[in-house]
């Protein structure tokens, strides 16, 4: 309340009831001489810890707008719940549960729509979401959502030197993705230093098997795996 914030770099895409939500803090340095998350200081993933990026499923009930997440890049989160409201400057968002407004201005996005979810048997959850030649990703285990905030599990890990956890703990991405003559790539994301790198081989939106690139400790890896899965898994039968 009082503050306003038109620094920070969001972008909402909605596919159908499936949504992905990416905020990148305006001051989030750039990492450009990372390879991977092994190459950052503790000063550099306290940055990582301040983005926000969540997924899930989008419901709307006479004109409010509950956005469940299923996963969240900073782990647990408050229900997000906000009334919409068409203006002429664009669609404004008022906080139902939390004292808030958000100005929302589309984007032109010429193509088609397309959205995926996808399960790893490690539990994650990935979703992609596209509009056009742009794409959303979203990816992260549901479980974090149960656990201490991302700030909290970090500081834990740097006090008792367990550099061992840091990539578990930052194995997650939240990006937007740009179709190019290469096939997707990173346009931005969570790890800043992932611009301009593959998302996935070949098409993560058509092909049966799909396999993404996600940030390794020592750079970018393959991981295949993946399944298609349901947009909801808490939806009774």
């Amino acid at each position: 309340p009082g503050l306003e914030d038109a620094a920070t770099f969001v972008l909402w895409l909605q596919v159908g009831a499936l949504h992905v939500d990416l905020r990148l803090p305006a001051d989030l340095p750039e990492l450009s001489g990372a390879r991977g998350l092994a190459d950052l200081s503790p000063d550099d993933l306290r940055a990582l810890a301040r983005c926000e990026g969540f997924a899930g499923i989008t419901t709307v009930e006479r004109g409010v707008c509950t956005w469940r997440r299923r996963i969240n890049w900073r782990g647990p989160a408050e229900p997000d719940v906000g009334r919409l409201e068409a203006t002429p400057e664009g669609l404004l968002e008022t906080g139902v549960l939390a004292d808030y407004e958000e100005l929302w201005r589309p984007e032109p996005a010429p193509g088609p729509t397309a959205a995926r979810v996808l399960a790893h048997p490690s539990g994650q959850r990935a979703y992609l979401l596209r509009a056009g030649g742009r794409a959303l990703l979203g990816r992260a285990h549901p479980a974090a959502m149960a656990a201490a905030p991302l700030a909290d599990r970090l500081e834990t890990a740097l006090a008792e030197r367990h550099r061992a956890a840091l990539p578990r703990l930052f194995d997650m991405e939240f990006a937007v993705l740009a179709l190019g003559p290469a096939g997707w790539r990173i346009e931005a994301s969570t790890p800043p230093f992932r611009r301009g790198e593959p998302a996935a081989e070949g098409d993560p939106f058509a092909d049966p098997a799909p396999v993404l690139v996600v940030a390794g400790p020592a750079g970018p890896e393959a991981r295949g795996g993946w399944t298609d899965a349901a947009a909801d898994p808490d939806a009774a039968p």
